[in-house]
């Protein structure tokens, strides 16, 4: 860069600083109404988020659930597949809400989430629950 250089404020920063340096004034000036103000809003956004209902959060029984197996570090994808086939056998076997079970070793689901051949990502279908044992 030749020749002088020169600071300036844009026009964004200047109206923004003009507008909030009287707010800030007043605020380190009147600290415990600032504070208490804060608090209040704190707790009256808690009593109405909790009044909220759950209309606004989806139900999402599908039935299904997923789990994820780890194994040591340095496991071979080998060994890691019939690690979790036997897993696989015995969740079946020893759970009788189950359905199926199926897994994915090595291989995330998305590609920024990388996932060694130790780890399995498996999706547990249950039955019906009318076919569920007591």
């Amino acid at each position: 860069i030749t020749g002088k250089v020169k600071e300036e404020e844009g026009v964004v920063m200047r109206t923004a600083r003009q507008r909030y340096e009287p707010i800030l004034q007043w605020v380190l000036g009147h600290r415990n109404i600032a504070f208490s103000a804060a608090v209040a809003l704190v707790v009256l956004s808690g009593i109405l988020a909790s009044r909220m209902g759950s209309e606004f959060i989806p139900s999402l029984s599908e039935g299904d659930f997923a789990m994820q197996a780890m194994r040591v570090p340095g496991t071979s994808l080998t060994q890691s597949v019939e690690m979790q086939q036997r897993l696989e056998k015995a969740v079946i076997a020893q759970v009788p809400e189950v359905e199926r079970m199926f897994a994915r070793s090595g291989t995330a689901e998305i590609a920024s989430d990388p996932m060694p051949p130790n780890a399995s990502d498996a999706y547990i279908m249950l039955k019906p629950q009318d076919q569920w044992p007591n």
